[in-house]
């Protein structure tokens, strides 16, 4: 509706204001409806003797279109022929009691009475409110289903949450058909197609929300006067068939993550790293099949057999608890205290689900690499795997004695270094490896990881003294323990970091030969085939990777980087997906 006097543009959900001379402008077009007028007759009909410019029409012109919500490329009102002038495509109507002052522009549709009851619904957002309506209680529907069972509620509120769904449905027909609400009264708005958006979505979510407030209240009164209706509880016997196990994988165990008992941060990086110490220990047992961390603790600690054996097909898994307690070490007239570690492990059998052996140890904090080496050995020694020299020998190095309080600042310095990479949390990390430093200086995990944060920062701020510390860090790891795979796994990101491919490329095959269940170092030799050109050995280990730790967010970003540089888009798209999914 146009008010040209008061310079009002008026429409469905929104008004605006138009200045006299584009008013002027409108209004010369709607005194030639449906003809062209030429962009000199216009200039010279609104701005006469003035010499108006070609651009201040056209920005006129845009104002105007601004204030109708017409689009160019797809007008309702406003047609542009360039280089020719402008056409009005809708026939303006007058209204009779102000005829010489208002007028209505009713595009190019047809009056509502004129079109069919399909299209009449269209135009109003019947239908496509009805459809929003349908999916919601279809979803409303489901959820019932599936959490009321699970609360133990009773069978009427299903039955309730039914008969509103069904109730709502005519309502909510109904208020989409007459609800339009405008200058403080109902009217019937022919130009609803012309809604926006979130007018549209808005008015989809009042009505809705409405005819589900409304159906409620009807609901509540008929079962409060008449009842709604209940099944009748009657004995039915019904023949159930148990689906059998799958066959699990010869010689496969799972570790789930180990519970923390005593509800500390201490004893959770305590629990976390012997469960992830025992997974990369029986990794490198040959002949041993070993669930992915990934897979195994997306499970939970309190999972059933049947649901390992269902989901990993593993023949065995270990769980386990840890618990931190004050311990008396001293006659009661001597207040000495000393604080001991209790690890309680299970080997369980996914087939029957009881235990193969269940079996507590208990020592202070500064034996607790004899509590690891202990676990190992009794897990080994139930699964009956007999270990070669070579393997004995890297677990142990990998079991090389640290102090207690050393290790839980390295496993600190750990968990912080695998959050997402920046500055702050590097340096962080940083802190807590040079900590466990301060207590054991030739702890060369510590070391290690002091590397790889070095090499991450360099990679953030390309400063040639993070290079300078890294290189330092490792030289130092190695000096202290030879046969540590992540310290080569630390070299090698060095190595690839300072453009020294062929020796990233040894560094990363020496820790796969000591662990090939090193997923950094896997990625890292993948980045220099791909330099080589290699891709198709590239691709085989970011899919190992994979393989190894679906879990891992990393490792699907890294494969998706890949796919992204060959131009292998769709793909790409997949894996970063499966990153964002995972973090």
């Amino acid at each position: 509706m146009i008010e040209p006097l008061k310079g009002q543009v008026s429409g469905p959900g929104h008004s605006a204001h138009l200045s006299p001379r584009a008013m002027e402008v409108l209004m010369t077009l709607a005194s030639n409806p449906g003809e062209l007028v030429t962009r000199e007759k216009i200039m010279t009909e609104v701005w006469g003797d003035e010499h108006a410019s070609p651009d201040a029409l056209v920005h006129t012109i845009s104002s105007i279109r601004q204030a109708l919500l017409d689009a160019p490329g797809d007008p309702h009102y406003i047609q542009t022929l360039p280089r020719r002038g402008y056409r009005l495509i809708c026939e303006p109507q007058s209204f009779d009691e102000h005829e010489s002052t208002i007028f209505s522009a009713t595009g190019v549709s047809p009056a509502l009475n004129e079109i069919g009851l399909f299209q009449n619904l269209l135009q109003r957002g019947v239908i496509e409110t009805a459809i929003a309506y349908l999916v919601l209680g279809w979803l409303l529907l489901q959820i019932a289903d599936v959490v009321f069972d699970q609360l133990l509620l009773p069978q009427w509120a299903g039955t309730f949450v039914t008969v509103l769904v069904i109730a709502a449905f005519p309502i909510v027909l109904t208020l989409s058909w007459f609800l339009e609400f405008r200058d403080g009264r109902a009217v019937v708005d022919r130009a609803d197609i012309r809604r926006t958006p979130q007018q549209r979505f808005s008015r989809i979510y009042l009505v809705i929300v409405s005819s589900l407030v409304a159906a409620s209240m009807l609901v509540y009164i008929y079962d409060a006067y008449v009842g709604l209706p209940l099944a009748v509880d009657t004995p039915v016997v019904q023949a159930t068939v148990e689906e059998p196990l799958p066959t699990a994988e010869p010689d496969s165990i799972a570790v789930l993550p180990f519970l923390n008992i005593s509800a500390d941060e201490e004893a959770e990086l305590f629990a976390s790293g012997l469960a992830e110490d025992l997974i990369n220990q029986l990794a490198l047992v040959p002949g041993l099949s070993v669930a992915s961390r990934g897979d195994a603790w997306s499970l939970g600690a309190t999972s059933s057999s049947e649901v390992i054996r269902r989901r990993l097909r593993v023949a065995y898994y270990v769980e386990g608890s840890v618990r931190l307690a004050q311990v008396r070490v001293a006659p009661a007239t001597v207040r000495l205290e000393q604080q001991n570690i209790s690890v309680n492990v299970k080997l369980v059998d996914t087939q029957t689900g009881f235990p193969v052996i269940s079996r507590n140890f208990e020592e202070s904090l500064e034996d607790f690499s004899q509590v690891q080496k202990d676990l190992m050995n009794v897990m080994l020694a139930n699964l009956r795997v007999a270990l070669p020299a070579s393997t004995q020998n890297v677990i142990e190095a990998a079991y090389a004695e640290s102090d207690v309080d050393a290790y839980v600042l390295y496993r600190r310095g750990k968990e912080i270094y695998e959050l997402p990479r920046t500055t702050e949390t590097l340096q962080e990390a940083i802190e807590s490896y040079e900590e466990a430093l301060a207590i054991d200086p030739g702890y060369a995990a510590a070391h290690a990881g002091i590397c790889n944060a070095y090499v991450s920062l360099y990679k953030l701020n390309r400063a040639p003294s993070d290079i300078e510390r890294a290189e330092n860090a490792c030289a130092i790891a190695l000096r202290s323990n030879p046969r540590l795979f992540m310290v080569f796994t630390a070299l090698g990101d060095l190595y690839w970091e300072t453009g020294r491919a062929d020796d990233a490329e040894s560094a990363y095959q020496e820790a796969l030969a000591i662990n090939p269940e090193d997923v950094q170092a896997l990625g890292g030799l993948a980045d220099v085939y791909r330099r080589d050109k290699r891709f198709d050995e590239a691709e085989s280990l970011l899919d190992l990777a994979i393989q190894k730790q679906p879990g891992n967010w990393r490792a699907f970003n890294r494969l998706g980087s890949f796919y992204f540089g060959l131009g292998r888009y769709e793909d790409a798209v997949r894996r970063f997906e499966s990153a964002i999914e995972l973090s």
